[in-house]
């Protein structure tokens, strides 16, 4: 044990935020990032081999495969998750982010990030109900979760509701 641990041990969160900007920084149509999980060797083996190929469609069932056989810790579970958001996989996000709600369901970006997935997909019931879980487990989230919700309805032509939840956001970044 080193006593320094302790401290490094504080700046974990701002840590996983630096990472989470880079791989959102970095990942685009022309070179995306995949996360694959290591667990499984012949699932990984299979996944980078699929990918080398071209072939993204076997690709995407070898990762699935190995996140099935074992769950993801929650860091990684949630930078996998953005990363398909970023790309616009919102099949794949909400994969990602339903299974994070069941592993830990006390984790507000988990409930965020499925909201936001859902919205991706037109989901917008289910997409509300996921972002105010998220709310209710954590009021840290006011000001994504507002906005989140901002956006939810204003896809749904209700703009007086999305001004609502806009100003919301606004008044909560502040605090």
């Amino acid at each position: 044990f080193d006593p320094n641990d302790i401290e490094q041990r504080k700046k974990w969160d701002d840590y996983v935020k630096a990472y989470e900007q880079a791989i959102r920084a970095t990942n685009t149509d022309y070179a995306p990032w995949y996360i694959v999980p290591a667990n499984s060797k012949v699932h990984r083996n299979l996944a980078i081999a699929s990918f080398q190929a071209g072939d993204r469609q076997q690709a995407d069932a070898a990762i699935s495969k190995a996140y099935a056989i074992s769950s993801l810790d929650i860091n990684t579970a949630n930078i996998t998750g953005m990363i398909y958001l970023q790309s616009g996989n919102f099949n794949k996000a909400a994969e990602v982010f339903a299974r994070m709600t069941e592993d830990y369901p006390d984790a507000a970006d988990a409930w965020l990030g499925l909201g936001q997935a859902q919205a991706g997909l037109r989901k917008y019931p289910q997409a509300t109900e996921s972002i105010n879980k998220a709310l209710a487990v954590d009021g840290r989230y006011a000001q994504q979760g507002y906005m989140a919700l901002a956006y939810i309805y204003q896809q749904q032509g209700d703009m007086e509701t999305a001004q609502k939840y806009a100003a919301a956001a606004q008044q909560a970044g502040q605090q």
